[in-house]
């Protein structure tokens, strides 16, 4: 799939068509650098996905690899 940018927000995934719910689960994964928090990392702080390393995830979930 082709991205509009190389990081988006939650939101701008979403009106791509993405879930909500399984966007968030990817950020609160352990481990994982596809999702981090901007500024100060708060509670209203915007997180940010990396759509290279989304994409692989993506992939990777899909082949099953």
């Amino acid at each position: 799939m082709k991205y509009p940018k190389k990081i988006m927000t939650l939101k701008e995934l979403t009106a791509l068509g993405f879930s909500k719910k399984e966007l968030l689960a990817i950020y609160r994964s352990h481990h994982q650098s596809i999702a981090w928090k901007g500024g100060s990392g708060g509670k209203t702080s915007t997180i940010y996905f990396s759509t290279d390393d989304l994409e692989a995830h993506r992939i990777k979930k899909c082949t099953g690899v």
